[in-house]
């Protein structure tokens, strides 16, 4: 096995992935969509390259096993735990600088609110921008959407009735528990958290 990718448990799939999954690494460890937290370059006090959201990441098995990364990720976690916040994305992005590639934005699209809160995106303050253009055709027509910004989380029991009937977060959350419905842990796992609107 060269490659692997790993979805987070709240990710809708919208489209086909056998072309991101075929994407071309360009010796990049991982290939995952750009995120926005920079807290741990002022933890570290360090500068990386580049930023990305591990919900959605494509691992180059082949380079990283070449370059003993899986053990200098494991090696960082074990000396800087109590100083991550989201250790695997932490730790990824530090240990991975600057070979991490960003993936189209329709691939880790996430849930806010409007088009003008996506324009951040696109904002110098970027280290890698999304044009707008991209963003609307995302919107239009997601691959993967990434409910990681509908808070209450969907698996929080304090979610229930809490998003707005005509929300975004609402549209998508409801479609997650639809599929959720269909496959034999709903019972274990989602009873609890069912929404029945």
């Amino acid at each position: 096995m060269e490659r692997v990718l790993y979805l987070d448990s709240d990710t809708l799939i919208f489209q086909d992935l056998s072309k991101m999954y075929n994407s071309n690494f360009n010796h990049n460890f991982v290939l995952g969509p750009q995120a926005h937290d920079k807290y741990i370059m002022y933890k570290f006090k360090i500068k990386l390259k580049v930023l990305v959201n591990v919900g959605v990441i494509l691992f180059n098995i082949k380079k990283i096993r070449k370059y003993n990364k899986d053990i200098e990720l494991l090696y960082f976690i074990m000396k800087n735990n109590k100083k991550l916040r989201y250790p695997e994305q932490d730790s990824m992005n530090i240990v991975f600088n600057p070979n991490i590639g960003i993936l189209p934005y329709a691939y880790g699209m996430r849930l806010i609110d409007s088009l003008k809160t996506y324009k951040k995106y696109c904002e110098p303050a970027y280290i890698i921008k999304y044009s707008i253009n991209e963003i609307k055709n995302a919107l239009l027509k997601p691959a993967i959407i990434h409910l990681v910004y509908c808070s209450p989380k969907i698996w929080n029991n304090t979610t229930k009735n809490k998003f707005k009937n005509d929300s975004i977060c609402f549209k998508y959350q409801k479609q997650f528990y639809f599929y959720a419905k269909k496959t034999k842990y709903f019972s274990k796992i989602y009873d609890k958290l069912y929404i029945n609107n």
